[in-house]
């Protein structure tokens, strides 16, 4: 594993410019759908409903046979391409996932699947090239060539989700794809945020539990509240209001960029259409009226069943299974750059720091600890100067890079400790 030239690499890459990525997508990409930023228009709205579209069980799934740039940090725009199952590509214009695993299978090539949030999926990777997931297989296929991999790692990454969603797509949609060697689980940061909402609307006992189940997480809280007022006039009249008012301002014949800038930002505040514009306020009151500790130990409990089901299923299969409690600006002791100082005393893009701090020790002292296949990885950046976050808890490629090789030493020393107990082969090894 050459770690030197694959940092420096990811290095290089905190520095492409909007044009470089953008120019390249174009290029490779013949259904690259343009940039999505997020800002609330209708017509952004209707092209990011192209790239993730919803779901039920998960609240959205990645579009399918697409590409698409996100302008939604100020590091720059990532871009993202998706197979015909919806699955992130490790390179632009790679082979679909089903392709990879099947030559994996056929060849006893090393199977990796990787599970996680936006973090997995690549928020902050400017390229698929520097996605976690990609920088995993590129460590763990250093000296070989590109016609003979030893490995294969397929990204099961999904933005907006958690550990609940990571094992509804073990279950439904990996496992049916074809049994890997690995599994591993990368997640804290979203949990922390989602598990604990259906304990506090449970301790509020009041509307709220209609709203919001076991099992159920932030996306189908903003699902529920959409169906639960479905035969609401006065909702659906408004409703009906707002989606009129964008449909002027899409038609409206301001071109400064800077004008339309505020054009969007008032309708956002008095006629937003997102799915999550009542949400917030939701989880807001949740807080102020119920115990947070309370919830966030009956959260942590659910953490840790989460986790032994996905290790169960794994040891079942005799998939080896892996866990990593990613590292968040909250968390470790990294001597923070300006800007992540920022992020540590604002929360950018998570919430209430001292919400983090609290449930993350919850977490990382939980039964968990002391399991085999459990890697607490918040101290990961402690000796670290550099710029790793672009918020509270997404990386840029660097960071990536960092995170891919302590996975990637850890999926060696367990082939190894496999290799050493003289255990039964796996799938491939």
């Amino acid at each position: 594993m050459n770690k030197h030239l694959l940092i420096q690499q990811a290095a290089e890459a905190t520095k492409f410019s909007n044009f470089y990525v953008t120019e390249k997508a174009k290029a490779l990409c013949p259904n690259f759908l343009g940039i999505g930023k997020n800002d609330g228009s209708i017509a952004d709205i209707r092209l990011m409903r192209i790239a993730f579209e919803p779901s039920s069980l998960y609240g959205h799934q990645n579009g399918r046979n697409i590409a698409i740039g996100l302008d939604l940090r100020s590091q720059g725009i990532d871009i993202h391409e998706f197979d015909n199952n919806g699955i992130p590509k490790n390179s632009l214009n790679d082979l679909p996932a089903t392709a990879r695993i099947e030559y994996a299978l056929k060849n006893r090539v090393r199977l990796i699947y990787i599970f996680g949030g936006s973090t997995i999926f690549g928020m902050g990777s400017r390229l698929p090239d520097f996605t976690i997931p990609s920088l995993v297989e590129n460590a763990l296929n250093s000296g070989s060539s590109e016609d003979a991999p030893r490995v294969v790692c397929i990204n099961f990454g999904l933005g907006g989700t958690c550990c609940t969603e990571s094992l509804n797509l073990l279950i439904h949609k990996a496992l049916e794809l074809g049994i890997p060697d690995d599994v591993i689980f990368y997640d804290g940061w979203n949990c922390a945020s989602y598990l604990p909402l259906q304990y506090l609307a449970k301790i509020v006992n009041n509307d709220y539990q209609s709203l919001i189940h076991k099992g159920e997480t932030m996306r189908h809280l903003e699902h529920n509240i959409y169906l639960s007022n479905s035969f609401n006039g006065s909702y659906c009249a408004y409703r009906a209001l707002k989606l009129f008012v964008h449909k002027l301002a899409s038609l409206s014949l301001i071109r400064e960029v800077d004008r339309k800038k505020l054009v969007f930002r008032v309708m956002n505040r008095l006629f937003p259409l997102r799915s999550s514009s009542e949400v917030p306020r939701i989880i807001d009151s949740l807080y102020k009226s119920a115990s947070r500790t309370e919830a966030f130990k009956e959260a942590t409990n659910k953490f840790v069943a989460i986790h032994e089901h996905v290790a169960a299923i794994c040891n079942y299969r005799r998939i080896r299974f892996h866990h990593f409690l990613q590292p968040l600006v909250f968390s470790g002791q990294k001597v923070l750059t300006p800007d992540e100082e920022n992020f540590k005393i604002s929360g950018y893009s998570s919430g209430e720091p001292s919400h983090f701090q609290e449930i993350y020790k919850m977490f990382s002292q939980s039964a968990l600890k002391g399991l085999p296949w459990f890697h607490d990885a918040t101290g990961l950046f402690d000796d670290v100067e550099e710029e790793v976050y672009i918020d509270s808890g997404h990386l840029n490629p660097l960071g990536n890079s960092l995170v891919a090789i302590r996975i990637a030493e850890t999926l060696q020393s367990s082939l190894q400790q496999q290799i050493s107990d003289h255990a039964p082969p796996l799938h491939s090894l």
